[in-house]
């Protein structure tokens, strides 16, 4: 045999042996697994590398981002949680009495109370969900207490009964399909300081909810709009679960930091995780039932409260020309 004989046997081998990879792939797949091989092209992290080294547990710059100023953050956060609006959570559970109304727990307790604060100081008069249901409850909550009336509308494909009843009784529009079959215009369309909320799949990949909405919809919005993300983990890229109990191994915060570096348009409100991270009594200060789980080098020690929403904002042209 040839040397050229020899090289052609061994590239349809691995030819072959990458088919038979694939195939076995496919039928995992039917059967709601993933097979997949271990490589260093691999998406999947290799949990025995993380856990044999520490250079990937330094927190980012976040360089060139707007708004990662954690005295701005603490700001932000004081304009939403006034003592008068704080006062109507004292001795009541937000979160509680919003996972019972959807019928399913989800969210996060300071997410769910920083939200109703947020929606009762901004007021948005039009908020687009992308995921719903706990958060849903809590919007409706909050803007009646409020006063106001809120237009509200859920694109979410799994809806809950809540949801369901919810749309039946008119107090939000249901829109029960993946967010990516829906007009980009749609979840622009949010008026003068509209909130788009996003609390979706939080995976990049092909065809993703998450890669539409940041690709697709973020650079549709207008100037003073606001956009939540729930379990983005800056100033980490990563889960705080990721070395413990994570299978799904989110990436959606990478992809928002990338989206935000340089981007003159955007600038970030608070990011409660980074508040968590750098200066806890801040948050503990306005939401004093708040017990921040202790964490090293991005990943949680122990029990506690790690809340991980973001609030971006779209800067008013003026400002971000």
């Amino acid at each position: 045999m040839t040397e050229d004989d020899s090289h052609n046997l061994g590239r349809r081998l691995k030819e072959r042996g990458k088919l038979m990879a694939r195939r076995a792939f496919e039928s995992g797949q039917r059967l709601g697994i993933d097979v997949l091989p271990r490589h260093f092209y691999s998406q999947i992290p290799d949990i025995k590398e993380l856990r044999s080294t520490d250079h990937w547990r330094r927190p980012r710059s976040l360089v060139g981002i707007e708004g990662t100023a954690i005295e701005d953050q603490r700001a932000f956060v004081r304009e939403c949680c006034t003592p008068e609006i704080v006062q109507r959570l004292h001795g009541r559970d937000i979160h509680a009495e919003a996972c019972n109304a959807n019928g399913a727990s989800g969210y996060g307790p300071i997410e769910a109370a920083f939200l109703y604060c947020m929606i009762a100081v901004r007021r948005p008069q039009r908020v687009v969900q992308v995921g719903a249901g706990v958060s849903t409850a809590v919007v409706l909550t909050a803007a009646a207490e409020a006063g106001y009336d809120v237009e509200l509308v859920c694109v979410d494909p799994y809806p809950t009964g809540y949801l369901l009843d919810g749309a039946r009784q008119g107090h939000i529009e249901l829109i029960d399909r993946p967010v990516q079959l829906v007009d980009p215009a749609i979840l622009s369309d949010l008026g003068p300081g509209g909130l788009l909320f996003i609390d979706s799949t939080h995976t990049v990949k092909v065809g993703s909810d998450v890669n539409y909405v940041v690709l697709e919809v973020l650079p549709r919005l207008g100037e003073s709009q606001l956009v939540h993300f729930h379990d983005i983990t800056l100033p980490y890229d990563y889960a705080p679960s990721i070395l413990e109990n994570d299978l799904f191994f989110w990436n959606e915060t990478a992809l928002v930091a990338a989206f935000l570096v340089g981007n003159s348009r955007f600038r970030l409100l608070a990011s409660l995780s980074m508040i968590h991270h750098e200066d806890p009594d801040a948050l503990r200060e306005v939401l004093p039932w708040y017990e921040p789980v202790s964490q090293a080098g991005g990943l949680s020690v122990g029990l506690g409260h790690f809340p991980s929403s973001a609030y971006l904002e779209a800067v008013p042209r003026a400002l971000g020309a």
